[in-house]
């Protein structure tokens, strides 16, 4: 290999590293401007429901096919258990709380913070409670292997002294046997 060949090599590495890090920040400008149209949709649609008498003002997942949702109709708020049926757990209508609830769920749909979706969630969730479950057990495994491990060295020790006091007995029963033929 001479000097031109090395010469002819470095511009493709230098190309690929390009187009790579072309690749990587046009892929960063979309997902930018994806979460930005999103919350730009996301604001139109709470000001087309602004001149609505009922709103939804948020909800939670408690499980699988149930929600937690937090309604407002008028001057009252309602919060209700969603499942296989439509249940009512509370019903606010001091305007007092009403007004602290708006500003609470407000500072919360402005935040900066990206919100996470609800099966990256649950995913994420399952992973955690995976790894936690597989730590659970394998701290159990040690510890029972720590115990059965003690318990054979117990065990060990008990059966060697057995053997010496077994040994010691015979060697006492050979020498009294011995010392009656003499006689």
């Amino acid at each position: 290999m001479n000097s031109t060949d090395i010469k002819l090599q470095s511009p493709q590495v230098e190309g690929y590293i390009g187009n790579v890090f072309t690749i990587l920040l046009s892929l960063a400008v979309i997902i930018v401007l994806i979460v930005l149209l999103i919350r730009f949709l996301s604001r139109k649609n709470r000001l087309w429901q602004g001149n609505k008498s009922m709103r939804t003002l948020g909800g939670m997942a408690v499980g699988q096919n149930k929600s937690l949702q937090v309604v407002e109709v008028g001057d009252v708020v309602y919060v209700l258990g969603i499942g296989d049926d439509v249940t009512l757990i509370d019903k606010i209508s001091d305007p007092e709380q009403v007004a602290n609830l708006n500003v609470l769920l407000r500072q919360e749909h402005q935040d900066p913070v990206l919100p996470i979706p609800a099966p990256l969630k649950s995913w994420l969730k399952n992973v955690t409670d995976r790894n936690k479950k597989q730590q659970e057990i394998a701290l159990r495994n040690d510890h029972e292997e720590d115990h059965n491990t003690a318990n054979f060295h117990e065990l060990l020790h008990a059966k060697l002294e057995r053997q010496s006091d077994r040994r010691a007995r015979m060697d006492q029963l050979l020498n009294n046997d011995d010392t009656k033929e003499e006689r």
